[in-house]
């Protein structure tokens, strides 16, 4: 079964997860209101974003509290993005909230697996029984985001994960600059 899951559903979807939570990003840009602190990044001037990002990272550690296994591995350009630069410094405070991140740059995906087809959305991978497909406008707007179950879709989400996990290397956050600017 397939259903629309408008953006405000999105963490009561993610909350539905009973063992495993994994996301596959692949997006160059994201904007869902972040601009500002990509901006200020760009800049030298970063601001703090455990602020911004406090109830994702209590989420983030009610799952771990359940036992729920948590990845994501981010598809990054050859010569990452400014935004894409920025989740990778700001990954730092989601991993002390208890999410695993891998990288991997595209180029290396496809040349490490001919056949690794990169789909044009990110995804969330709930229970390996659930997909959300998350679709992204050229400029980085998300659209709507999709959750199904059908088998088809599932077992390609399966192996699309496991291709992406296998290619893919641990970030350790060791040396990453916490340097922020401190706002009122």
């Amino acid at each position: 079964m397939e259903r629309a899951v408008p953006q405000h559903d999105l963490l009561n979807v993610l909350d539905s997860t009973v063992r495993s939570l994994w996301r596959l990003e692949l997006q160059p840009r994201c904007e869902v209101g972040e601009g500002d602190e990509v901006e200020a990044f760009g800049n030298g001037a970063p601001l703090d974003p455990s602020r911004r990002q406090a109830a994702w990272h209590d989420l983030v550690r009610s799952w771990r509290a359940r036992g729920v296994d948590l990845h994501r591995v981010r598809v990054h350009e050859d010569a990452p993005t400014l935004y894409q630069q920025w989740v990778r410094w700001t990954a730092a405070w989601n991993a002390d909230a208890g999410e695993s991140f891998r990288y991997v740059s595209r180029s290396a995906a496809i040349t490490a697996d001919p056949a690794f087809a990169l789909p044009a959305e990110d995804y969330w991978f709930l229970d390996k029984e659930r997909v959300l497909r998350m679709p992204f406008a050229p400029d980085g707007t998300p659209g709507d985001y999709v959750l199904t179950d059908e088998a088809g879709v599932v077992a390609e989400a399966n192996g699309l994960w496991k291709v992406a996990f296998s290619v893919s290397a641990p970030e350790s956050f060791s040396g990453i600059a916490r340097q922020v600017v401190i706002q009122p």
